[in-house]
């Protein structure tokens, strides 16, 4: 096994709480039963998505992370469960439920696992108080964010006091694609490649000749691992992947596992 960090899984929990708030027809999450070792993620009654026990179970994602030649992997939530379409106060809920169904998986095997948790991000103060809650007492590195909030870009004026304050405690922050919106329309200091060469990029594209060109374009020093387990668009061998494209020993190490120490904040004490 390298010393090898994916920071991009997801989890999705075994089960659900049943629904206890006051509103009418809110799409709140439930699971049902599906074939062996999988469950239905139903959606206002409907099957959403059908998924692996990987998403919830300790074992299995430690099994497979062994195939995969993987150390460690950042847990963060499914992208459709970061609940910026329901009401606020539900959205608290169901936020909290994941953020903490994170840190159990993470107690099993925290020589394996890393949380990235949600925060209600329709609603900036809110997300302020979840995003102490993930660092301070859960102690994750960081959260996941989707690039917009029911069709408003995250790099809004209005989400900076989030930014702010991420950056203050020095937590990551994954952004992870959602839908397609109208481009935004943003006045920049500097050139967008400039900006674009300051973050991270998981190298899940899956080819080697693909993964050259991101190390030629944002530079080997922005890459990690990211598999996108265990869904079905997951690279099974991610690590095969990048050794495949060519790198030196020192950027291979470094994509592996040192870029996303730096990414995670694995080098500072929990909660700073």
């Amino acid at each position: 096994m390298t010393d090898c960090i994916d920071i991009h899984t997801h989890v999705v929990p075994e089960n659900f709480p049943a629904y206890a708030g006051n509103g009418a027809d809110v799409p709140w999450p439930a699971m049902a039963e599906a074939h062996a070792c999988h469950k239905h993620v139903m959606i206002s009654g409907k099957v959403y998505r059908t998924v692996a026990d990987g998403c919830w179970s300790v074992p299995r994602r430690i099994e497979a992370m062994g195939a995969m030649r993987v150390a460690r992997q950042a847990l963060s939530p499914m992208p459709e469960l970061l609940s910026y379409w329901l009401p606020l106060e539900d959205a608290k809920v169901l936020v909290r439920f994941l953020n903490d169904e994170i840190a159990a998986m993470v107690a099993r095997a925290p020589d394996r696992f890393l949380g990235l948790g949600a925060v209600p991000l329709q609603d900036v103060e809110s997300a302020l108080r979840e995003l102490e809650y993930i660092i301070a007492t859960l102690r994750f590195p960081g959260v996941e964010i989707a690039s917009h909030v029911n069709g408003v870009s995250v790099g809004d004026a209005r989400f900076e006091p989030f930014f702010a304050e991420a950056e203050r405690r020095g937590a990551a922050v994954f952004v992870h694609a959602w839908n397609a919106i109208p481009r935004a329309k943003e006045s920049l200091a500097e050139s967008p490649l400039a900006y674009a060469r300051r973050f991270f990029y998981d190298a899940l594209v899956f080819d080697p000749a693909a993964v050259r060109f991101l190390a030629a374009t944002y530079g080997a020093s922005q890459l990690v691992v990211g598999s996108d387990y265990p869904f079905n668009m997951a690279d099974p061998d991610p690590v095969g992947t990048l050794e495949r494209a060519g790198f030196e020993p020192e950027a291979l190490n470094g994509i592996f596992s040192g870029n996303a120490r730096r990414f995670l904040g694995l080098w500072r004490a929990p909660g700073r």
